[in-house]
């Protein structure tokens, strides 16, 4: 046919918004000029999605992948329409599948742009502060991305040269512009007047840094109102870099070695813009980030000035909030009179007490309608049955606590698998039932039914995995007698010779709540006690099992799940990472941080647990349709829940995470996987009066390559550096060292770990880690 057919892939971060921008606009005088632009939505920033889902569809795994039927929809439109000689579809989603877009349309041409990539690494930097809730300092990779480059490089072995338009791209304010190149592919650069506006308005240094603050506090809620003012105050403030000149002169040097194999791809003019760009960069000032409070303090100002209502709503969020010391820096700048505050606060209250109410009655309602079923229905009666608190000592591994009777069921007491092994073993009774018969006989009887919780362990994740199994018969034993009280046994903190403190985990009686166990019935048992008919009923689910739940259970999962509303909800985001780079020191896996740099750069949105209530997480992982997680308490989280729609990919710190997790997940979630290509530390961490480490604490080393392979396959991210992922990991492993070894050293009995950590670390260097920085261990 004698039309053509343009594709407009970006790439992401050179000006995308305001090429999209200026076509919608513009789309009717296009059409007259012979272009067919399809329409699309645009935000109130002026930013959109451009014609990704014109030719695209979401994949199982929520991904846009072409659409062959839609794309022979939109070409056949195209053809009979006589007005339309060129039709023209834009967005940066179109990057990722440009090997299949040019082999579906052979003859189609692409305009894309090529960036600097140290401009691009600030860009992206950027973005992640202002829209993924980034809350760490800017940290430069070792080598430059060039993963852009080389994916035009690719496509442009595949077409003809006529095909390929690709040119540099031009910061807002330069001579020329990105429209301006686009409109001449098109021929109509006579046609348009082009005044090129700055569209998604990169933050001025004080609103990056004020962003970076805020995104600790549960700002979601006003995010777009907040991004759209910072943007606005941040129009035609001073450019800055967040580079040092010996990084600059670095990237320098790399960008000089590659010149011979990409300045093809532009015209000599169009390469020197690109070259260029380093020069401009090092010319602007350069800003230490957290040390410009002075800057930051005007901009509260003017946002308390321009904003009234907005910074009073953030004063209440700041101000509530219990932050570490180092966190609270700024937290003066937004204080309000006790008035004023109360008058913020006001709306909030209300409105949250009303939600709560609201989720009450929801829950009240629902509560007599739950009906067991009938292989939940097995909680049998013991009668004159002991009560045992957990004694001193007392661990998952070793329970000093429990029932105690005459005649009772062996699944009365406390169950679990001996460590993972490839063949399963049958599980093993972990009640101390001699320390249960030493203890001193009880005369007195409490009249009435009670039902046995069973050991509450203080480590959140033990809790979840083995103190809450045996609710999901509590419904059933309340058909069958009135039970008025759930007695659990915490593990207790001896404060006096006869006083005693329960040890709760965190979010305790949120999660009792969501199983159907209001606080009220509640009775932590701290010292020995006998009831007249005790309810017990076996554990669902056993620590470290090799099976999945039965159906039953994961059906009693979903109706606590509704009676809760946890719901998909659109609003929140479809792709999440779950994040632990907060918990370097306890627990994590080197090189996270570029890993988390990495995925946001890729939509994902930086998810951190930590930050959010017990049902707002499991309102994320209901509502996502990808999740990436790094291992940790996130995945415990997940065994509330009876079914996740989404995808999840567990990044591993422990070599057996996949044999612990990859059962319960299973039964929940249709597609998971691990990865755990990775060696494990020695740990570190050693609790104050203990003399071994907590291995829960280590730190983890995955093998970059074949990371980089699992995320191109598994994510289909292409993108990934391991030299970058390398830097980053070295970064870790000597800050983690460097946090302990001192305070190791001085004590005799676990002065030798410093070193079997450094002797660790030499042995997997050559396979896992390249070569460290020479004397990383020295202070």
């Amino acid at each position: 046919m004698n039309k053509r057919i343009i594709f407009h892939v970006g790439p992401p971060k050179t000006g995308s918004s305001a090429i999209q921008q200026f076509l919608h606009q513009h789309r009717q005088q296009l059409l007259a000029s012979g272009v067919l632009y399809p329409a699309h939505s645009v935000d109130e920033n002026g930013i959109s999605s451009g014609n990704a889902r014109e030719i695209c569809a979401p994949d199982p795994e929520g991904r846009l992948v072409l659409d062959h039927q839609k794309l022979t929809h939109v070409l056949n439109t195209f053809e009979k329409n006589p007005r339309a000689k060129i039709l023209l579809l834009s967005s940066e989603s179109f990057f990722r599948i440009l090997d299949d877009i040019i082999r579906a349309v052979p003859d189609a041409e692409i305009i894309c742009f090529l960036r600097n990539p140290v401009e691009f690494q600030l860009s992206i930097y950027n973005q992640s502060v202002k829209r993924h809730g980034n809350q760490k300092p800017f940290t430069p990779g070792k080598r430059l991305n060039l993963g852009q480059w080389e994916s035009v490089l690719k496509a442009a072995k595949q077409l003809e040269a006529h095909q390929l338009h690709c040119f540099a791209y031009k910061n807002h304010g330069e001579k020329g512009n990105v429209i301006a190149d686009v409109a001449g592919v098109l021929g109509l650069q006579d046609a348009f007047s082009v005044n090129e506006n700055s569209v998604n308005v990169s933050y001025s240094f004080a609103a990056l840094e004020l962003k970076r603050w805020l995104n600790q506090f549960p700002i979601s809620a006003l995010q777009g109102e907040l991004d759209a003012y910072l943007q606005a105050a941040s129009a035609g403030s001073g450019r800055y870099r967040l580079l040092d000149d010996e990084t600059l002169s670095a990237y320098k040097e790399q960008l000089a070695d590659v010149t011979t194999k990409f300045q093809q791809l532009l015209p000599e003019q169009d390469w020197q813009v690109v070259t260029e760009a380093l020069k401009k960069v090092a010319a602007l000032p350069w800003y230490q980030q957290g040390v410009y409070e002075s800057d930051i303090a005007g901009l509260v100002c003017q946002l308390r000035r321009d904003k009234p209502m907005l910074f009073r709503t953030l004063s209440v969020i700041v101000d509530s909030a219990k932050l570490p010391a180092d966190d609270a820096s700024l937290k003066h700048l937004f204080e309000l009179s006790h008035g004023a505050r109360w008058l913020a606060a006001l709306p909030l209250f209300c409105k949250r007490m009303v939600g709560e109410i609201r989720q009450k009655l929801n829950a009240s309602a629902s509560r007599p309608q739950l009906q067991p079923a009938a292989s939940l229905n097995n909680a049998v009666k013991i009668t004159n049955a002991d009560i045992i608190p957990q004694l001193s000592g007392s661990t998952p591994a070793r329970v000093r606590g429990g029932v105690r009777a005459q005649e009772m069921p062996d699944f009365a007491h406390q169950f679990r698998h001996q460590q993972i092994t490839a063949e399963q073993t049958a599980p093993v009774c972990v009640t101390d039932t001699k320390v249960l018969a030493e203890q001193s006989q009880i005369t007195r009887n409490k009249k009435g039914h009670y039902y046995y919780g069973g050991p509450a362990f203080s480590n959140f994740g033990h809790f979840i995995a083995e103190s809450i199994h045996r609710l999901a018969a509590l419904p059933g034993a309340k058909q069958q007698a009135n039970i008025s009280k759930v007695l659990i046994l915490p593990q207790l903190r001896r404060r006096l010779r006869k006083l005693a403190k329960p040890l709760l985990p965190p979010n305790f009686y949120e999660i009792l709540d969501y199983l159907g166990v209001d606080k009220s019935r509640v009775v932590l048992v701290d010292k020995p006690q006998r009831v007249e008919n005790l309810w017990v009923a076996p554990q669902q689910s056993l620590f470290r099992t090799r099976s999945e739940i039965s159906a039953d259970y994961r059906q009693f999962l979903l109706q606590c799940e509704r009676r809760a509303g946890i719901v998909p909800d659109k609003q929140l985001p479809a792709k999440i990472y779950v994040s632990r780079t907060p918990f370097l020191l306890r627990g994590s896996f080197a090189g996270e941080r570029y890993v988390e740099q990495c995925l946001a750069c890729h939509g994902y949105t930086i998810f951190r647990p930590e930050n959010h209530s017990l049902h707002a997480q499991l309102r994320y992982y209901k509502s996502a349709t990808e999740i990436v997680l790094a291992e940790g308490a996130a995945l415990h989280v997940m065994e509330l829940l009876g079914d996740i729609p989404a995808r999840i990919t567990v990044l591993q710190r422990r070599t057996n995470a996949d044999y612990l997790f990859g059962p319960l997940l299973a039964a929940r979630c249709k597609n998971v996987d691990f990865f755990g290509a990775l060696k494990v530390l020695p740990s570190l961490f050693v609790v104050k009066g203990y003399k071994s480490a907590a291995h829960g604490s280590a730190l983890s080393v995955l093998h970059a390559e074949t990371l980089k392979d699992y995320l191109s396959h598994r994510l289909a991210i292409r993108d990934f550096d391991c030299d970058e992922f390398l830097a980053t990991t070295h970064q870790d492993i000597a800050s983690y060292f460097h946090a302990y070894a001192k305070s190791l050293r001085a004590n005799n009995d676990v002065q030798q770990l410093p070193d079997q950590f450094i002797q660790k670390v030499k042995e997997i260097e050559p396979t896992h880690l390249g070569c460290m920085p020479a004397n990383w261990q020295l202070d």
